[in-house]
């Protein structure tokens, strides 16, 4: 999911095509656990910006909290992830500081988390 607030400084086109075939077999084995396949994938996660990507727990946090409230029902994620897209453009504004970047994510996602404790509240009262 892309997050709007973000700066746009991920340039995977800066990897040469030998380095961007290697990088998703790099990416699994270091996700696995191989420590020489994180040496290896380091530069090239500079190179291309893909660590703001890679390290970014906001996006982590609202996918797993959209993953908990939906499932597999595909239609309403994308309706929640489309919200979640507005609250955050209607508010930030350009020239925005990184902490009022970082208190709108917050915001977003304790949106999510409240919505979501509502849901499972109200579930719960109707016995579903």
């Amino acid at each position: 999911m892309t997050n709007p607030n973000e700066t746009a400084t991920a340039q995977p086109e800066a990897l040469t095509p030998d380095e961007a075939r290697k990088l998703p077999k790099l990416l699994e084995k270091a996700q696995a656990g191989d420590a020489k396949a994180l040496v290896e994938v380091r530069p090239l996660l500079d190179k291309s910006g893909l660590w703001d990507y890679v390290g970014n727990l906001s996006n982590r946090v609202e996918t797993s909290w959209l993953e908990a409230m939906t499932g597999r029902n595909k239609l309403v994620r994308e309706g929640y992830e489309r919200q979640a897209a507005t609250m955050r453009r209607d508010l930030l504004e350009n020239g925005d500081s990184p902490l009022e970047r970082f208190l709108v994510d917050r915001v977003v996602l304790t949106w999510l988390q409240v919505s979501h404790a509502d849901i499972a509240y109200a579930s719960a009262l109707k016995g579903d």
